[in-house]
């Protein structure tokens, strides 16, 4: 986890308990509390901010029990949660966790100290987490393209379609793949999820103008590059 300031989200409408929350992480100065009582104000504040964990009661004036999670979880899936109320209910805790919660606090047993370490090891399982899957993408298309160059035997569309299964499989807003023969020259290029906007690039590629990454791409014994 990195060493950098923790980016808090407490969704607490009791401004006791808010309290209790500041003054049990005020020993601990790389932490930055960002406090909001509403859960439309929560799912707000995640769509325009950099959070690194929420704190969350379940109980809010404008939402109640596992849908205040649900929505938390759908505004930001790979956000660590951290359910915190003040309902000792253990059934309730192992159902929380299923739904995505990383931990299930109460708040009647929380001392010193005990908050920052789950805050942490929430952080901590949630990048674990996003690493695996980061992985798991990776294999998958990897996989895909295997299958993809045993089946297409057209260069052109089969970097065409490589492009396409990078954009589904890994997320990426656009791809594109340029192929050169030994004298440098390009002479396929193909795109995906970037629009027409790489046209002029493409067209650029063909006349010789090579990128930057390319022309590390040439030097480099394998002729791949990969960007992001």
């Amino acid at each position: 986890m990195s060493a950098q300031t923790i980016r808090l989200l407490l969704v607490e409408d009791n401004p006791k308990d808010a309290r209790l929350v500041r003054n049990l992480l005020h020993k601990d100065h790389g932490t930055s509390i960002h406090q909001v009582d509403r859960i439309a104000t929560a799912t707000e504040h995640l769509a325009g901010h950099e959070i690194d964990v929420v704190l969350l009661n379940l109980g809010l004036a404008d939402s109640q029990g596992l849908d205040t999670l649900r929505s938390v979880t759908k505004a930001a899936p790979r956000v660590p949660v951290i359910v915190f109320t003040g309902c000792d209910d253990d059934v309730m805790g192992r159902v929380a966790v299923r739904e995505g919660a990383q931990d299930y606090l109460y708040k009647g047993r929380m001392i010193d100290g005990a908050l920052m370490r789950t805050i942490r090891h929430a952080i901590e399982r949630g990048e674990n987490r996003a690493k695996l899957s980061n992985l798991s993408q990776i294999q998958r298309a990897t996989r895909n393209v295997s299958r993809l160059i045993l089946r297409q035997r057209d260069p052109q569309r089969l970097i065409e379609q490589t492009c396409e299964l990078l954009v589904e499989a890994r997320g990426y807003r656009g791809a594109w793949i340029a192929l050169t023969d030994e004298n440098g020259p390009c002479w396929a290029v193909g795109s995906a999820g970037s629009g027409d906007a790489t046209g002029p690039f493409a067209h650029a590629i063909r006349r010789g103008a090579l990128p930057s990454c390319c022309v590390i791409a040439d030097a480099a014994d394998k002729g791949l590059t990969i960007t992001q």
